[in-house]
Protein backbone atom coordinates (compact mmCIF):
# COMPACT_ATOMS: atom_id res chain seq x y z
CA UNK A 1 0.00 0.00 0.00
CA UNK A 2 2.71 2.53 0.88
CA UNK A 3 4.41 1.55 -2.63
CA UNK A 4 1.19 2.48 -4.13
CA UNK A 5 1.05 6.00 -2.29
CA UNK A 6 4.93 6.34 -3.59
CA UNK A 7 4.10 5.25 -6.97
CA UNK A 8 0.69 7.86 -7.03
CA UNK A 9 2.76 10.50 -5.33
CA UNK A 10 5.70 10.38 -8.58
CA UNK A 11 3.46 9.61 -11.03
CA UNK A 12 1.72 13.00 -9.51
CA UNK A 13 4.76 14.92 -9.47
CA UNK A 14 5.82 14.25 -13.09
CA UNK A 15 2.18 15.48 -14.22
CA UNK A 16 2.40 18.64 -12.24
CA UNK A 17 6.20 18.96 -14.06
CA UNK A 18 4.94 18.03 -17.77
CA UNK A 19 2.47 20.29 -17.22
CA UNK A 20 4.37 23.43 -16.25
CA UNK A 21 6.89 22.60 -18.73
CA UNK A 22 3.97 22.52 -21.64
CA UNK A 23 3.08 25.25 -19.80
CA UNK A 24 6.30 27.51 -19.78
CA UNK A 25 7.07 26.52 -23.51
CA UNK A 26 3.89 27.83 -24.73
CA UNK A 27 4.24 31.55 -22.74
CA UNK A 28 8.19 31.38 -24.45
CA UNK A 29 6.31 30.91 -27.79
CA UNK A 30 3.80 33.88 -27.14
CA UNK A 31 6.54 36.34 -25.62
CA UNK A 32 8.77 35.73 -28.23
CA UNK A 33 5.43 36.27 -30.71
CA UNK A 34 5.12 39.46 -29.42
CA UNK A 35 8.85 40.27 -29.23
CA UNK A 36 8.71 39.75 -33.19
CA UNK A 37 5.58 41.33 -33.70
CA UNK A 38 7.09 44.06 -31.69
CA UNK A 39 10.53 44.31 -33.54
CA UNK A 40 8.67 44.51 -37.01
CA UNK A 41 6.57 47.15 -35.88
CA UNK A 42 9.84 49.28 -35.42
CA UNK A 43 11.27 48.11 -38.12
CA UNK A 44 8.20 49.66 -40.42
CA UNK A 45 7.77 52.79 -37.81
CA UNK A 46 11.41 53.63 -39.14
CA UNK A 47 10.52 52.95 -42.61
CA UNK A 48 7.64 55.39 -42.83
CA UNK A 49 10.04 57.52 -41.44
CA UNK A 50 12.49 56.91 -43.99
CA UNK A 51 9.95 57.22 -46.77
CA UNK A 52 8.67 60.24 -45.38
CA UNK A 53 11.98 62.08 -45.43
CA UNK A 54 12.63 60.82 -49.27
CA UNK A 55 9.29 62.51 -50.54
CA UNK A 56 10.95 65.43 -49.06
CA UNK A 57 13.80 64.71 -50.70
CA UNK A 58 12.37 63.70 -54.24
CA UNK A 59 10.27 67.47 -53.64
CA UNK A 60 13.52 69.41 -53.26
CA UNK A 61 15.09 67.49 -55.89
CA UNK A 62 12.30 68.89 -58.34
CA UNK A 63 12.46 72.01 -57.42
CA UNK A 64 15.93 72.43 -57.22
CA UNK A 65 16.09 71.12 -60.95
CA UNK A 66 12.72 73.43 -62.04
CA UNK A 67 14.50 76.72 -61.18
CA UNK A 68 17.79 75.79 -62.67
CA UNK A 69 15.81 74.69 -65.82
CA UNK A 70 14.18 78.39 -65.66
CA UNK A 71 15.51 81.50 -66.52
CA UNK A 72 16.09 82.51 -63.38
CA UNK A 73 18.66 79.79 -62.60
CA UNK A 74 21.32 81.42 -62.54
CA UNK A 75 25.11 80.93 -62.79
CA UNK A 76 25.60 77.53 -61.00
CA UNK A 77 28.21 75.08 -62.77
CA UNK A 78 26.66 71.76 -61.14
CA UNK A 79 23.04 70.54 -60.27
CA UNK A 80 23.65 69.89 -56.72
CA UNK A 81 20.55 67.79 -55.38
CA UNK A 82 20.16 64.81 -52.89
CA UNK A 83 20.48 60.95 -53.20
CA UNK A 84 17.45 58.93 -51.60
CA UNK A 85 17.75 57.05 -48.14
CA UNK A 86 17.57 52.81 -48.33
CA UNK A 87 19.10 52.09 -44.89
CA UNK A 88 15.56 51.63 -42.63
CA UNK A 89 14.56 49.05 -45.37
CA UNK A 90 17.88 47.70 -45.74
CA UNK A 91 17.82 46.97 -41.56
CA UNK A 92 14.93 45.77 -41.77
CA UNK A 93 16.11 43.16 -44.66
CA UNK A 94 18.53 42.02 -42.95
CA UNK A 95 16.51 41.62 -39.14
CA UNK A 96 14.37 38.97 -41.13
CA UNK A 97 11.30 40.82 -40.55
CA UNK A 98 10.07 41.12 -43.53
CA UNK A 99 7.59 37.59 -43.55
CA UNK A 100 5.77 39.16 -41.04
CA UNK A 101 4.35 41.71 -43.22
CA UNK A 102 1.42 41.82 -45.82
CA UNK A 103 2.54 40.22 -49.34
CA UNK A 104 1.05 43.31 -51.28
CA UNK A 105 2.60 45.99 -48.74
CA UNK A 106 6.38 43.85 -49.13
CA UNK A 107 5.88 43.75 -52.71
CA UNK A 108 5.02 47.97 -52.92
CA UNK A 109 7.74 48.72 -50.62
CA UNK A 110 10.32 46.50 -52.06
CA UNK A 111 9.51 47.88 -55.92
CA UNK A 112 9.82 51.69 -53.99
CA UNK A 113 13.03 50.72 -53.32
CA UNK A 114 13.86 49.45 -56.58
CA UNK A 115 13.15 52.77 -57.67
CA UNK A 116 15.21 54.46 -54.97
CA UNK A 117 17.85 52.89 -55.93
CA UNK A 118 17.82 53.46 -59.61
CA UNK A 119 17.16 57.04 -59.00
CA UNK A 120 20.10 57.42 -56.97
CA UNK A 121 22.92 56.17 -59.47
CA UNK A 122 20.84 58.43 -61.76
CA UNK A 123 21.13 61.37 -59.36
CA UNK A 124 24.87 60.45 -58.57
CA UNK A 125 26.00 60.67 -61.97
CA UNK A 126 24.14 63.97 -62.91
CA UNK A 127 26.00 65.42 -59.21
CA UNK A 128 29.49 64.63 -61.36
CA UNK A 129 28.48 66.34 -64.66
CA UNK A 130 28.62 69.80 -65.07
CA UNK A 131 24.99 72.06 -66.39
CA UNK A 132 25.72 72.21 -70.14
CA UNK A 133 27.66 75.13 -71.42
CA UNK A 134 24.55 75.81 -73.43
CA UNK A 135 22.24 75.78 -70.58
CA UNK A 136 18.77 76.80 -72.22
CA UNK A 137 19.23 76.51 -76.10
CA UNK A 138 17.44 74.35 -77.90
CA UNK A 139 18.74 71.47 -79.68
CA UNK A 140 17.36 70.83 -83.08
CA UNK A 141 15.95 67.07 -83.08
CA UNK A 142 14.27 67.46 -86.64
CA UNK A 143 10.53 67.53 -85.73
CA UNK A 144 10.89 69.29 -82.79
CA UNK A 145 13.63 71.09 -80.69
CA UNK A 146 14.64 69.64 -77.20
CA UNK A 147 16.40 72.38 -74.83
CA UNK A 148 19.78 71.48 -73.56
CA UNK A 149 20.06 71.44 -69.43
CA UNK A 150 22.50 68.38 -68.76
CA UNK A 151 23.74 65.39 -70.71
CA UNK A 152 21.30 63.73 -73.04
CA UNK A 153 20.40 59.81 -72.23
CA UNK A 154 18.33 57.20 -74.17
CA UNK A 155 16.31 55.50 -71.58
CA UNK A 156 13.13 53.28 -71.09
CA UNK A 157 9.92 55.49 -70.54
CA UNK A 158 7.28 53.32 -68.45
CA UNK A 159 4.67 55.41 -69.14
CA UNK A 160 5.08 55.60 -73.07
CA UNK A 161 6.05 52.09 -72.94
CA UNK A 162 8.90 53.39 -75.57
CA UNK A 163 12.74 53.93 -76.05
CA UNK A 164 13.02 57.98 -75.56
CA UNK A 165 15.65 60.39 -75.21
CA UNK A 166 15.91 63.32 -72.63
CA UNK A 167 18.42 65.38 -71.24
CA UNK A 168 19.45 63.44 -67.97
CA UNK A 169 18.01 66.24 -65.43
CA UNK A 170 14.54 66.07 -67.06
CA UNK A 171 14.43 61.94 -66.52
CA UNK A 172 15.59 62.39 -62.68
CA UNK A 173 12.56 64.95 -62.51
CA UNK A 174 10.06 62.79 -64.49
CA UNK A 175 11.10 59.04 -62.24
CA UNK A 176 11.25 61.46 -58.81
CA UNK A 177 7.64 62.61 -59.29
CA UNK A 178 6.85 58.77 -59.95
CA UNK A 179 8.61 57.95 -56.83
CA UNK A 180 6.79 60.33 -54.77
CA UNK A 181 3.32 59.19 -55.80
CA UNK A 182 4.14 55.57 -55.10
CA UNK A 183 5.71 56.57 -51.44
CA UNK A 184 2.54 58.51 -51.46
CA UNK A 185 0.35 55.29 -52.57
CA UNK A 186 1.74 53.10 -49.50
CA UNK A 187 1.54 55.59 -46.42
CA UNK A 188 -1.93 53.99 -46.18
CA UNK A 189 -1.03 50.32 -46.74
CA UNK A 190 1.47 50.82 -43.92
CA UNK A 191 -0.80 52.21 -41.30
CA UNK A 192 -2.97 49.86 -41.59
CA UNK A 193 -0.07 47.11 -40.96
CA UNK A 194 1.30 48.92 -38.26
CA UNK A 195 -1.94 48.69 -36.62
CA UNK A 196 -2.44 44.79 -37.38
CA UNK A 197 1.46 44.08 -35.66
CA UNK A 198 0.30 46.07 -32.82
CA UNK A 199 -3.18 44.12 -32.56
CA UNK A 200 -1.12 40.68 -33.19
CA UNK A 201 1.59 41.71 -30.05
CA UNK A 202 -1.36 42.36 -27.60
CA UNK A 203 -3.06 39.62 -28.25
CA UNK A 204 0.46 37.14 -27.69
CA UNK A 205 1.04 39.05 -24.83
CA UNK A 206 -2.93 38.72 -23.23
CA UNK A 207 -2.23 34.79 -24.19
CA UNK A 208 0.92 34.70 -22.17
CA UNK A 209 -0.95 36.40 -19.28
CA UNK A 210 -3.70 34.70 -19.10
CA UNK A 211 -1.59 30.93 -18.65
CA UNK A 212 -0.22 32.61 -15.28
CA UNK A 213 -3.79 33.24 -14.04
Amino acid sequence: MGGFSVFTGFLSTLFATLIGVIVAFFNDRQINKAKKYQRTRQHLLSVQEELKRNRETVNHNIDVISHLQSENGGNTSHYSIDVLSDDSWQAALEEGVIDSLDTDLYKDLNEIYYQVEALNELIRRLRTESIHPSLGEELDKGAFDMEIWSITVTYWDEDAEEIREADLATVIKKRSNSLGIRIDGVSDEIKTQLDKLEASKESAENRSLKRFQ
